[in-house]
């Protein structure tokens, strides 16, 4: 199956994927990136070790991201959500 995507403003609250915990993020907006087909483990390893072990919350200080924040890593499903600081139109090229 070939990987996807899907980029998209959301509204609040944000959930955490499986758990449902409720994430918080600081910006006024919010852009959800969902990669699917994307493995968060190296499955051809015994105990499936994590293949990203940065941070789940990232600050790049830059004046539109506020922050980065993982909200999952559950059945093939990746996702981050960008906090912005304004609604600004963007486009994605794979």
């Amino acid at each position: 199956m070939l990987p996807g995507y899907d980029v998209r403003y959301v509204t609040r609250p944000l959930y955490q994927d499986a758990s449902g915990k409720t994430v918080s993020i600081a910006a006024y907006h919010v852009v959800r990136i969902r990669m699917q087909n994307a493995f968060d483990a190296d499955l051809t390893q015994p105990s499936a070790p994590a293949t990203y072990t940065g941070p789940r919350r990232i600050s790049p200080g830059t004046p539109e991201i506020g922050e980065l924040a993982r909200t999952g890593g559950f059945e093939r499903v990746l996702t981050w959500a960008a906090g912005l600081q304004d609604r600004v139109d963007f486009r994605v090229i794979a």
